[in-house]
């Protein structure tokens, strides 16, 4: 599956001016790429700061140092993965220091569930404010589709207990030992959710927006080095819909299946797909900082891996 996105990539780049491109990427400045590493640095600390706060609601505190190699090494596994799911290590290295399986899954279910409806908010709002007025344009439907996805992880959280109640009566029901598991999966979500103060969920919103308007902004500054005529409205529209599709786990960080919806965007918005490609690279340019970062943190959690390796391998009656 994650092999879809590669072969969208090599043919959209056949099918474009290549030696445009990689002039057009020439143009960029040195301040443009420190501008794009100052957000990594602000997109990674704020991550982690929501995540260890999550951790702290759910009175699971570490030391501050170990939590960062943590997600810093979690972080490196989910870009390198498809939909980001590698990112799951941290369950893992939380497990590894003590911290119960479920507390750690729980403290990752959140963080990407906020993220998640960040991005959407942030895409839809600047999606509705660009056209103000019902329009055919594939950039307006896909922040329809951003408010809906919104909307139904709110319904999904508001309706949660109640569905918990009803599959609780069901599986007793029916002695469903499978379901049960699953059962006590949702109720320790909803449980370690209460757990956490409302002001705080208001806090961890406020953090999930500012990193992803900021991560667009700087976009917007350097659309204007690369010759590409777009708002801001539209650049955070574009780039909200853009990390939507990071999470598809057909490519690697939406590497192709992003690049094929920006074209088919920028076409309808009377830009050449070269553009498109060019407007996508940034999101490329910034994974590839934020990989270099959080791969100092991947090195420094390499004898916890070795370990999970052993467990998982092991030696005749040792093996898992």
């Amino acid at each position: 599956m994650k092999s879809i996105g590669l072969i969208l990539f090599i043919i959209i780049l056949h099918r474009t001016d290549f030696s445009f491109l990689v002039l057009s990427i020439k143009q960029l400045t040195w301040e443009a790429i420190t501008l794009l590493g100052i957000v990594a640095v602000f997109v990674i600390l704020l991550s982690g700061f929501s995540w260890f706060l999550i951790l702290k609601s759910f009175h699971a505190s570490l030391p501050v140092f170990q939590l960062i190699r943590f997600h810093l090494s979690s972080l490196f596994e989910g870009l390198i993965s498809p939909g980001r799911m590698g990112e799951l290590s941290k369950v893992w290295y939380l497990k590894q220091a003590g911290v119960p399986y479920s507390t750690g899954f729980a403290s990752f279910f959140i963080s990407r569930v906020i993220d998640f409806m960040s991005i959407c908010f942030v895409g839809s709002a600047a999606a509705f404010f660009y056209y103000r007025t019902v329009s055919l344009s594939p950039l307006f439907w896909s922040g329809i589709v951003m408010t809906v996805i919104l909307l139904v992880c709110i319904l999904g959280i508001i309706l949660m207990p109640s569905l918990v109640c009803f599959l609780e009566i069901k599986a007793n029901r029916n002695r469903s030992a499978k379901r049960f598991g699953k059962l006590y999966l949702l109720s320790d979500l909803i449980q370690k959710g209460r757990k956490i103060h409302p002001l705080m969920w208001i806090f961890l919103g406020i953090m999930g927006l500012a990193r992803w308007i900021a991560m667009y902004l700087s976009f917007f500054s350097i659309a204007g080095q690369l010759d590409i005529p777009l708002s801001v409205l539209a650049v955070i529209a574009l780039g909200a819909l853009g990390s939507v599709i990071n999470v598809i786990p057909v490519s690697i960080s939406g590497i192709g299946t992003r690049d094929a919806l920006f074209i088919f965007i920028f076409h309808n918005l009377g830009l050449k797909s070269e553009k498109a490609v060019l407007f996508s690279s940034l999101f490329i340019i910034l994974f590839f900082i934020t990989l270099s970062i959080s791969f100092l943190g991947w090195l420094s959690m390499l004898d916890h891996r070795i370990k999970r390796t052993d467990l998982l391998i092991g030696e005749g009656d040792e093996a898992v």
